[in-house]
């Protein structure tokens, strides 16, 4: 892939190095910590842990149709366009 041009890396590079900025600013004025609890981060839990299935499936079928109708409006969009070019 070819590097990109001189406007574009110096574009991106102001991009990461203000998401970086923001970010921090962001995390340090977050608020007071949580308080710390057995939340089992290195140790086993005692008894059996399993999260709940599905997690963002409404979500995910939501965001699917919508796609699927902007995808089906740019066609309809895009087919109306070259028939108005064509009677020209």
């Amino acid at each position: 892939m070819p590097d990109p041009p001189a406007g574009s890396r110096t574009a991106l590079e102001g991009c990461g190095w203000s998401a970086a900025r923001l970010g921090g600013w962001y995390f340090r004025s977050a608020g007071e910590p949580a308080e710390t609890t057995d939340g089992a981060l290195f140790e086993v839990r005692p008894g059996p842990v399993s999260g709940r299935g599905d997690w963002g499936r409404p979500q995910r079928i939501r965001a699917r149709a919508v796609t699927a109708g902007l995808a089906v409006a740019a066609v309809a969009a895009a087919t109306a366009r070259h028939r108005r070019a064509a009677r020209r």
